[in-house]
């Protein structure tokens, strides 16, 4: 997307966006636009339910599983479009898809059961 000159240039700004705050925010950070592009950090970490206060704004597992599970349980699949495709269709993250898709709970599983699941799955 970006030419290694305009890269040499932006990547500082992107470093900077990615650094610890002395103040922790709610906000998700952003550079500067250049040439029309904003880049924001969108941060993951799903061992942790949530940020609290005093910690930097990421999606956590409160809103990362409860999302995955609606798009790959077969329970809330949609009528207009299927999902029966197999999930040894997504390569090696198979046995992370079928883990939401064979889920038996109404409610989307925990971290840790996903943890033990995917340590068995991929002999961690």
């Amino acid at each position: 997307m970006f030419t290694p000159a305009t890269l040499i240039k932006l990547v500082p700004k992107v470093q900077a966006i990615l650094s610890p705050e002395r103040k922790p925010s709610a906000t998700i950070r952003r550079t500067e636009p250049y040439d029309g592009v904003v880049v924001r950090s969108l941060l993951f970490c799903p061992n942790l339910s949530g940020p609290d206060p005093k910690q930097p704004w990421f999606v956590g597992s409160d809103a990362v599983f409860p999302f995955i599970f609606s798009c790959l349980s077969p329970a809330s699949e949609p009528p207009t479009c299927g999902r029966r495709y197999g999930a040894a269709q997504w390569a090696e993250l198979a046995p992370l898809v079928n883990f939401f898709k064979k889920w038996g709970d109404a409610v989307p599983p925990s971290y840790q059961a996903f943890e033990r699941e995917m340590k068995k799955a991929y002999d961690l």
